[in-house]
């Protein structure tokens, strides 16, 4: 199978079967975003180039899969994110899923995580990393209502660490929160702020830091 447009393509080869030496092959090249949204009509204005290649083989006995994909020049909603790789692996004997990747922001990496999904759980089957290292908190506007929330500022230093199910996360650490800030829209002011963001599975809590808007008070 072979989908191609100008320099873009997605091809799909080879075979599946019982054997683990069969394997069906899946690379994805210099495909735009922009175009791939346009084409599925997606509710997020999305660009970049994916690049990606994956195998997999006896799906229905023990399967076995693993793969790399890359998105180079993320923007979601006209936001920037950056260069995104993502390694993905199937563990063989924990039934679990290897997961690593960073992010790439401006040749600087400020975002990582590592870690395993363990399929066959019903409860606590993610164990997952998060580091954030000057992680730029800026696209999260893009994630927003304007008239809600909107100029979201800040720099995030920390490390969390994430378990529970995709329903019900836990999540436990601590971030550095610099220069950060947000305009409230039913009030029409920015404030700002620094400080320690403390996470557990309850909640996210910055206790006695100050809080000041953009004339200081």
């Amino acid at each position: 199978f072979l989908f191609e447009r100008q320099n873009q393509f997605i091809s799909i080869n080879g075979k599946i079967s019982d054997k683990e030496e069969d394997n069906l092959r899946l690379k994805v090249s210099h495909l735009q975003l922009d175009d791939f949204g346009a084409l599925l009509q997606t509710p997020v204005d999305l660009r970049g180039e994916v690049n990606g290649f994956g195998e997999i083989s006896t799906p229905f006995t023990k399967i076995g899969f693993n793969g790399d994909a890359s998105i180079k020049g993320l923007y979601i909603n006209n936001e920037e994110v950056g260069d995104v790789f993502v390694h993905s692996e199937w563990v063989k004997g924990e039934e679990s899923v290897k997961l690593l990747g960073d992010l790439i922001y401006r040749n600087t990496k400020t975002f990582a995580f590592d870690g395993k999904y363990h399929v066959n759980r019903k409860k606590d089957n993610r164990d997952f990393n998060l580091v954030f290292d000057k992680t730029d908190i800026q696209f999260t506007n893009a994630f927003m209502d304007p008239q809600v929330l909107s100029n979201i500022t800040g720099i995030l230093d920390g490390k969390l660490e994430v378990h529970g199910t995709p329903d019900f996360p836990k999540l436990e650490g601590k971030l550095d929160l610099t220069n950060g800030g947000a305009k409230v829209g039913i009030l029409g002011v920015k404030f700002m702020t620094n400080g320690t963001i403390n996470v557990d599975e309850y909640g996210f809590y910055m206790d006695n830091i100050p809080v000041i808007d953009e004339e200081g008070n």
